[in-house]
């Protein structure tokens, strides 16, 4: 297991930075603003694709191949940039969402019901944004070497043994899913929303801004592993909560920002796994939905919106509906196991 999580996350990390690195490097070389229809094509084939490409992956029980096959397709989106910028576009974003179904599904079915593996493998996707948003900000890109090491990486990862996947869904009433899954994702989303809305003057200074999206790699790598110790309640929901006042100071107080950020990202490993959790049959489809809710909630970031422009404390008021949709999530998914439980022992002979 920790093999796999060690090579599926520098792997992602990869994928992230190369992407983000690429375009970026498109857009400062054509001279054109964050917010154009470029990276918005980007990060809508990149997300939005997923549900659909999880359900295919999901119906040839292909995610390790997935994973392959969107490494190889990000490498060779990075080195057609310089003259095809469309192609390596579309290039990098499907790469990048077949990779993402094929290794989230592979990181779902490591440990099953365990949130764990789930946050270390999304840590490394942070801070592949940030180091590639960065590089190609300032027009710094190595596509070849990035390209080679994808390539190598990718190698190595066909030697690692795929996890079983769960295909008995008997246990699960498909009109029992919909409600708790809706209400998770509705978190995921709201959860996205607000720390793109968060966003505080001291973030323009690189040396802070590293430390912010340090913080969101560490919620997200610690949040599954403390939720799996202390329960997904508490860790989830506990983190949400406590994160609020922190983040209503963050905008003055450094400190309590980035703490704040490390807070609200404990939910999003558990948001994922619970999703996960009512989907079994279908794991690359649930990392396509979990992908589909972080995009919808920042939406605003990719058509060029500033946190300035949204309506005051915007972020602060989608925390605790975050934390509501969460608990009815939990709470409903709960009701719904225990009403499961008493139908079998009704039928159950005596």
């Amino acid at each position: 297991m920790r093999a796999s999580l060690a090579v599926y996350g520098l792997l992602h990390f990869l994928i992230d930075a190369i992407g983000a690195a690429t375009v970026f490097a498109i857009l400062e070389r054509d001279g054109r603003s964050p917010g154009t229809p470029l990276l918005l094509a980007y990060g809508l084939i990149s997300f939005a694709s997923r549900p659909l490409l999880g359900l295919l992956v999901d119906a040839r029980d292909s995610a390790r191949h997935a994973a392959m096959a969107g490494s190889a397709l990000v490498a060779c989106g990075s080195v057609l940039f310089a003259g095809r910028p469309f192609e390596a576009v579309v290039a990098l974003g499907i790469g990048n969402a077949l990779f993402h179904v094929g290794a989230g599904s592979i990181s779902f079915r490591l440990m099953p019901g365990r949130a764990g593996p789930s946050g270390l493998f999304a840590a490394p996707g942070a801070l592949g944004v940030f180091a590639g948003t960065t590089l190609g900000s300032h027009a710094l890109t190595h596509s070849w070497i990035g390209g080679s090491a994808l390539l190598v990486l990718a190698a190595v990862s066909s030697t690692l043994s795929e996890p079983p996947r769960d295909v008995d869904s008997s246990n699960v009433d498909a009109r029992d899913t919909d409600a708790p899954v809706l209400f998770v994702l509705l978190s995921i989303a709201l959860v996205s929303f607000a720390g793109f809305a968060l966003r505080f003057p001291w973030q323009s200074t690189p040396s802070l801004a590293i430390v912010v999206v340090t913080g969101v790699a560490i919620g997200r790598a610690a949040g599954g592993v403390l939720a799996d110790t202390f329960g997904w309640r508490l860790i989830a929901l506990g983190g949400l909560l406590a994160a609020i006042p922190l983040l209503m100071s963050g905008a003055t107080h450094v400190i309590l920002g980035v703490f704040g950020a490390v807070l609200l990202n404990l939910a999003i490993p558990v948001a994922s796994t619970v999703t996960f959790n009512r989907l079994r049959a279908h794991p690359a489809f649930a990392f396509g939905l979990v992908s589909l809710a972080l995009i919808a909630g920042g939406l605003p970031a990719l058509v060029g919106a500033s946190a300035s422009t949204l309506p005051r404390n915007s972020g602060l008021l989608a925390l605790p509906l975050a934390c509501g949709a969460l608990y009815f999530g939990f709470r409903r998914a709960s009701l719904l196991t225990t009403a499961a439980l008493r139908r079998v022992q009704i039928a159950s002979p005596t």
